[in-house]
């Protein structure tokens, strides 16, 4: 069952990749700003990066605060888990729609406990999904000052000054990739090293080891999927330029950092369509495609109780 576990948690990382990667670069290559090689590797070395500068506090978050497994089930719990996670996620995949992975964990983590009748801290689970809709809030107001601000900036430049600022990308990009991977990509890190130790205390656990392989599954998610989805997220919301896209990571991995150095899980995915939302209101209201951001939402609410169905479900026919 260990092996299963360890498996599922690293496929739930590549299915991160698909659903995540593309939204991660989506900025700067729906900007023509970079093309998707080179925004991807300055994502993948900048998330490796992110548990050593900003810490494991949502690994610990995830393991630790919203559910407790009956002795000797912690296994069979967390297999259940992410099955039901990994189909809720695929699903939102398979249909072009970006989805919250954090929504989904915490949904699937849920449903499991449930089916073994588990304890669940009601209390952390709510933070965490208040934290979530904070995110959201945020992150657009945070879209709407970012872009303000840098255009303000960039009026006061010249042209080839203002060429200069928009390699600001690639440092923004690399804040994006950091914030990825002290938040979103340390749920995965966090179930494998309580596979792996047996216990739900993982502080000093998560190590080199772990890292890169669970960076090696969400780059080969990204490869498959992610190519479609940077396209998807960086025209369907509205047209991107550089300083669109500048604005967007500024305040993307402002507030995913600002959510990691607390302990709570946000998604990268909503902190992005966000600040997208953000900075297309504060620019051309009437460009932004807000069909699509509905389905978006709809996602959004969709993951949490599909995943925990999913999750009792798989749960149950383990027994």
């Amino acid at each position: 069952m260990q092996a299963i576990a360890v498996g599922l948690a690293l496929l739930f990382q590549a299915i991160a990749g698909m659903n995540d990667g593309g939204n991660l670069v989506a900025p700067s290559v729906g900007a023509r700003s970079l093309t998707f090689p080179w925004a991807l590797a300055v994502a993948v070395v900048a998330l490796m990066l992110g548990p050593a500068l900003f810490g494991i506090h949502v690994a610990v978050t995830v393991v630790r605060s919203l559910v407790a497994f009956p002795a000797g089930r912690a296994e069979l719990g967390l297999v259940g888990a992410l099955s039901g996670t990994i189909a809720s996620v695929a699903l939102a995949t398979w249909r072009r729609v970006p989805t919250s992975m954090s929504v989904a964990t915490v949904g699937g983590l849920v449903g499991s406990a449930w089916a073994l009748g588990g304890a669940v801290a009601y209390g952390a689970v709510v933070r965490v999904l208040l934290g979530l809709v904070l995110a959201l809030l945020v992150g657009f107001a945070f879209g709407d000052v970012a872009f303000r601000a840098w255009r303000g900036i960039g009026l006061r430049l010249d042209r080839e000054r203002g060429e200069r600022l928009m390699r600001l990308q690639v440092a923004a990009l690399a804040l994006q990739g950091l914030a990825y991977g002290a938040n979103d990509a340390e749920k995965a890190l966090g179930i494998m090293a309580w596979v792996i130790v047996g216990t739900p205390r993982v502080e000093g656990h998560i190590g080199w080891t772990l890292i890169f392989l669970s960076t090696a599954a969400w780059v080969v998610g990204t490869l498959a999927g992610g190519v479609r989805l940077a396209a998807s997220v960086g025209y369907r919301v509205f047209r991107l330029r550089p300083l669109h896209a500048l604005a967007v990571q500024s305040a993307a991995s402002v507030t995913v950092v600002a959510a990691a150095l607390a302990g709570n899980p946000v998604s990268t995915t909503q902190t992005i369509d966000s600040a997208l939302m953000g900075v297309g209101a504060a620019d051309r209201p009437r460009a932004v495609r807000w069909l699509v951001v509905r389905d978006m939402a709809t996602a959004l609410v969709l993951a949490g109780p599909l995943a925990a169905a999913l999750a009792f479900a798989a749960t149950r026919l383990l027994l």
